[in-house]
């Protein structure tokens, strides 16, 4: 799942991990 915050221009990407855990990655395109 992923999404972007308004009015940002960074992608936020959110991974579900076996343990429950959630991580939020920040996707950035111009890298």
């Amino acid at each position: 799942m992923a999404f972007r915050l308004t009015g940002g221009t960074k992608d936020y990407i959110v991974v579900g991990s076996d343990s429950g855990r959630i991580v939020i990655l920040e996707y950035q395109p111009s890298k």
